[in-house]
């Protein structure tokens, strides 16, 4: 055997024995330990596609887009999952339903009740919206009386939040209570406070949460995707056992639960079984959230 064809029969034995190894740990029958990264699906706003076209946001979603991506998933036997399960597959190796997938929103923009809510029910598939909880019941000021009209700037009410939460479709996690912004020196908020602020940011944002829903929060996105080392015990010390960036990848066992990524959904997404099959090394820098 040639040296580079026996390379090639090592990987593959490496490959088989540590799927073998991740599979048997998976001892309930019908549920599968993955050894395959986990798709975690990050949206923002939606709105029709008229209005995305006028939009500055170039992650707005169309509703029609989100309803061919959730039946692909339906369709080829994803199964949606929550922060919750994630936590547990990630920190105590339990096992994980068939194919599974996590899709997020992040923000708490109130179009995720207008539009993504209605195809969630449809396809009765889970979600978790990170919210800002200081920004619920909020507006943004818009100059465009057309994405003005189609809600595209307004938060979700807590009446919102608590029908979704109801549902038992729509999990919410923390995005931080009001530390989701950048000073003129382009500085992330939880840079800029001290840690004993953050953490009562933090605490702030998980009472109100727990208090809308009845459960505590167990998962954080970091805002603008920022992280740092430094953030991790503030987490910690609050329960979150979880942490999301940006950047872009799947989810695999033996991550650092604080640093997992995601996929950035866009509006050019509409074939999403080609997105799963390659995922962007990188997120554009033109993205504004």
């Amino acid at each position: 055997m040639t040296g580079k064809r026996l390379v090639v029969a090592l990987i593959l034995v490496v490959v088989f024995d540590l799927a073998v190894l991740s599979t048997a740990r998976a001892a309930e029958p019908g549920v599968t330990y993955t050894p395959l990264g986990i798709p975690v699906l990050m949206y923002h706003q939606l709105a029709p596609r008229l209005v995305s076209i006028r939009s500055r946001h170039n992650v707005l979603v169309t509703p029609e887009v989100l309803e061919r991506q959730m039946q692909y998933l339906e369709e080829n036997g994803y199964t949606t999952i929550t922060c919750k399960q994630l936590a547990a597959y990630l920190h105590e190796g339990e096992a994980l339903p068939p194919r599974p997938v996590l899709i997020t929103f992040d923000d708490g923009w109130r179009s995720v009740f207008l539009h993504a809510f209605p195809v969630l029910q449809r396809h009765r598939m889970k979600a978790t919206v990170f919210l800002i909880t200081a920004m619920v019941g909020k507006m943004e000021a818009l100059t465009d009386p057309v994405q003005a009209i189609a809600g595209l700037g307004a938060y979700l009410s807590w009446d919102e939040v608590r029908e979704m939460a109801e549902s038992g479709l729509v999990r919410f996690e923390s995005h931080t209570h009001n530390l989701h912004f950048a000073d003129s020196r382009r500085r992330a908020g939880m840079d800029i406070v001290s840690r004993e602020y953050l953490l009562e940011d933090l605490q702030e944002s998980i009472r109100l949460i727990e208090q809308a829903t009845g459960y505590r929060p167990v998962a954080f996105a970091y805002p603008y995707g920022h992280y740092r080392k430094s953030y991790e015990d503030s987490l910690e010390r609050t329960g979150i056992s979880l942490a999301f960036t940006t950047r872009s990848g799947e989810t695999h066992f033996g991550d650092n639960p604080y640093t997992l990524r995601r996929i950035t959904i866009y509006p050019f997404h509409e074939d999403l079984g080609r997105v799963l099959k390659v995922v962007p090394p990188v997120m554009p820098r033109s993205v504004r959230w």
